[in-house]
């Protein structure tokens, strides 16, 4: 049998010993209780059931702003729980002389029950301000809100937020990732009180205990802008404003740098232009999170004067029009007002009785004697001939070196570096009507590949009758094939080889290729193949060790075994091991100690490290001991042991010398070939 050494890797054991002429030692550890939660304290009162919308109709009274549930802040520093809440539209209406009263609640452990914040401490304040005190304490918050007027009402509505939690930390902590969100992805860009014109961003930042702040900002303010602080996004609003925002959160580390996410929101006036070819249907929908118009009485829980009910004579209508090409208009929905359809799909469109044609809603929202109304803008359906090709791209992928048991025709695995790739399509045009003109075919393949070939129709091309252009964004490029046409029922073979760079790790990717050329004008037409996806491995085995350390040893334990930590119990893995080898011979995992314990002034403890396995034990000094084997065809799995087996420390004197032992082991990997 003949042996191949893989890989070497050094471990350091620390071995923590100090001496006292007392029979005991210090020792650490770390304080783990993280104190009460919210679940714990519960609330000062009920939380009111989250609000129920219309369009932008408050339906119920309730937050539009949540207090942040889990908030931080480090001693000496400030943080702010912003809110934000109003009545529904029946209650407001019915009680326009009243204005909003804040009272904040706290609850400290220390104290067991829920007081109010005082005045001077901000507590009547919308939102509150809060400074960290005492390190590792933490302060729940819950706020009510009660509309009141110049006559004392003690029945006036009242409302509570949800519970929000401040950790006060000694030290502050940075964020290391963020993506945000909205409430709304569509938002109005109108005048009319019934339409959604803002919403809300949040940001869920890792690790959730960060000390860091979150600010707002937008890519363009012609659109929309947003409150740094609250991250409250509102639409301009004028006719002419329709486009997508980008929403920006940066998050302010307190020692790192700063980090950004950002997302998208569409702000418009409720209906998107369409454009289908000839003989399809095309739907108009009106936009945003709508809501449903359903029964909103709420159960009397919230404390309020008869609840929001408007006494069960809510409907809505819509009606559809239609402004045909010819100038005249006409309502398509007839017999479908009353909470109809909020979208409207046509017949089979037609190029001379449909192009250019325009489709606009108005929405009439009766909430007891309360109406409110909203007409859309009108939104253009453009229809296009029917005549267009129709390319499909049948794509595959062959690696000439290597054919891995799990490989089908769109993905490869076990592809490493210098293997050669070749990707395959064919491109037919189906229609019997359409053509394409000025055509480019794409293939993507990865950015450190070098191509090595490319072929159209069987004939090879030269260097200057295809491009590569990179795509940094994806770590890619993509190999460009010019000036294809496609007459109807044409067909073109295209074949790209390259050979694959290096591989540093195991990554997986995905492509996709396509082919853009013109109908009637440059690069309307794109239709994409299937996607294909290559994993790629490094070929090697990788091993990853985690230091021991066996913490304080007392004069006591001469003659004794001392074990592990739990933590570095099962299921903790002692030695992590990612194999990624193509051909799994049968190996071993070996490990040897090298020297004695040893302590900084050369004193050596006298005791062992064994490994130990079902009661039998081994020395490892100087022994080079096998730990696991795998027989052939298997990957080498993590090793890891229960608290009785694996690495163990025997302890045979207790003439013991202050210090910190040290020694190292020499873990090996045994390929038999």
């Amino acid at each position: 049998m003949k042996i191949k050494k893989l890989s070497i890797m050094f471990i350091t054991f620390l071995l923590t010993l100090s001496c006292f002429q007392l029979n005991q030692l210090n020792t650490f550890a770390e304080d783990t209780d993280t104190g009460p939660s919210i679940e714990d304290v519960g609330y000062y009162h009920k939380p009111t059931k989250d609000v129920k919308k219309f369009f932008g109709i408050w339906l119920t009274t309730g937050f539009a702003l949540q207090p942040k549930e889990e908030n931080n802040v480090v001693v000496g520093d400030t943080i702010t729980l912003r809110t934000d809440s109003a009545r529904s539209a029946v209650y407001a209406a019915a009680t326009l002389d009243r204005w909003a009263r804040y009272q904040w609640y706290q609850y400290k452990p220390d104290d067991g029950k829920w007081t109010e914040v005082s005045k001077a401490d901000g507590g009547k304040s919308e939102n509150l301000t809060i400074t960290g005190k005492d390190a590792n304490q933490t302060t729940f918050y819950q706020l009510q809100v009660q509309w009141i007027g110049i006559i004392p009402n003690p029945f006036a509505k009242k409302i509570y937020s949800h519970v929000a939690a401040v950790h006060t930390v000694p030290y502050p902590v940075d964020g290391e990732k963020m993506s945000i969100r909205t409430d709304d992805d569509y938002i109005y860009s109108t005048s009319f009180d019934m339409a959604a014109t803002s919403t809300y961003a949040h940001a869920d930042v890792i690790p959730e205990n960060y000390t860091g702040n979150v600010t707002w900002s937008v890519d363009d303010t012609s659109l929309a802008t947003i409150d740094e602080d609250t991250g409250l996004l509102t639409a301009v609003t004028k006719k002419e404003v329709q486009g997508t925002v980008t929403v920006i959160g940066t998050l302010h580390n307190p020692t790192g740098d700063d980090i950004q996410a950002t997302t998208k929101v569409h702000v418009g006036q409720g209906l998107e232009d369409q454009e289908v070819k000839a003989g399809q249907k095309a739907t108009f929908a009106i936009q945003g999170n709508l809501g449903d118009l359903e029964d909103i009485d709420d159960d009397g829980d919230d404390g309020d004067e008869g609840g929001d009910d408007s006494g069960g004579s809510n409907q809505y209508t819509v009606k559809w029009y239609r402004d045909n090409p010819d100038g005249s208009r006409v309502q398509i929905n007839k017999d479908d007002e009353i909470n109809g359809s909020l979208s409207v799909t046509t017949d089979p469109t037609t190029m001379e009785d449909d192009n250019q044609s325009k489709y606009q809603a108005v929405i009439n929202v009766k909430l007891g004697v309360i109406n409110k109304s909203y007409t859309t803008n009108k939104a253009t359906l453009t229809v296009i001939p029917d005549g267009s090709p129709d390319i499909k791209i049948d794509n595959s992928l062959d690696n000439e070196d290597y054919n891995d048991d799990l490989d089908y025709d769109l993905h490869l695995f076990g592809v490493n570096e210098n293997d050669t790739i070749t990707r395959q399509s064919t491109l037919t045009n189906n229609s019997g009507t359409g053509i394409l003109n000025n055509a480019t075919y794409h293939e993507p393949v990865r950015e450190n590949s070098t191509v090595k070939s490319v072929t159209l129709d069987d004939n090879e091309l030269s260097d200057d009758e295809y491009d590569i252009v990179s795509n940094t964004k994806d770590n890619t490029k993509e190999v460009v094939i010019p000036n294809l046409s496609f007459s109807t029922k044409q067909s073109h073979s295209v074949k790209v080889s390259t050979k694959e760079g290096s591989v540093d790790q195991k990554t997986t990717v995905h492509t996709t290729p396509y082919i853009k050329g013109q109908v009637s004008s440059p690069d309307d037409y794109q239709m994409e193949g299937s996607q294909g996806v290559i994993t790629y491995l490094t070929n090697t085995l990788q091993m990853d060790v985690e230091d021991i350390d066996f913490g304080t040893i007392t004069p006591l334990s001469a003659n004794e075994t001392i074990y592990r930590p739990d933590e570095l119990n099962e299921p903790k893995n002692i030695v992590e091991i990612d194999d990624q080898r193509r051909n799994k011979n049968h190996t071993e995992v070996r490990v040897k100690q090298n020297d004695n314990l040893l302590n900084d002034d050369s004193v050596a403890l006298l005791g062992s490290l064994n490994f130990v396995e079902n009661g039998n034990t081994y020395d490892l000094f100087d022994n080079d001991q096998v730990i696991q084997a795998t027989n052939q065809g298997n990957s080498v799995p993590s090793i890891g042991w229960s608290k009785e087996n694996g690495i163990l420390l025997h302890i045979n004197n207790n003439n013991l010398a202050s210090g910190t032992y040290k020694t190292s082991l020499k873990w090996s990997v045994v390929e038999s070939i």
